[in-house]
């Protein structure tokens, strides 16, 4: 019995190894665009903040999808290879490149003609992701 519970313990601690790293990543990004910190620096409209905009969205990847996070890093954790973990780095890379490309488009979407505004298809430059 002890060393079940050992092992689901163990489970659980594969998805939170992950954690301090996103953390320390969402709290630099956010003192680093705090206007008392840096001061003009923290402009919306400058690059310098539009950079750590989409690296701080970036990291709360881990943080909004815990739940996803964790339903496949138990199984991945309680699985008898360790071949199994690749599982869950390839989930977290894309869900964090999913982040990524979506604070790179509410950034600079209209740099690269995308219209928010417009339906998606036809010339606003949107599409949906099919499956």
């Amino acid at each position: 019995m002890l060393s079940a519970i050992q092992r689901l313990g163990g489970a659980m601690f594969t998805p939170v190894l992950l954690f301090p790293f996103v953390g320390i990543m969402v709290g630099l990004t956010i003192v680093l665009k705090n206007p008392i910190f840096v001061g003009d620096l923290a402009n919306p409209d400058g690059l310098y903040y539009q950079i750590l905009f989409i690296i701080e969205e970036g990291a709360w990847t881990l943080f909004r999808n815990m739940p996803l996070l964790f339903a496949v890093g138990l199984p991945i954790g309680l699985a008898k290879t360790a071949h199994a973990r690749a599982v869950l780095v390839v989930m977290v890379s894309y869900l964090t490149f999913n982040y990524f490309v979506h604070a790179m488009g509410l950034q600079w979407g209209a740099y690269f003609d995308v219209d928010f505004s417009q339906s998606i298809g036809g010339v606003s430059g949107l599409t949906t992701e099919k499956s």
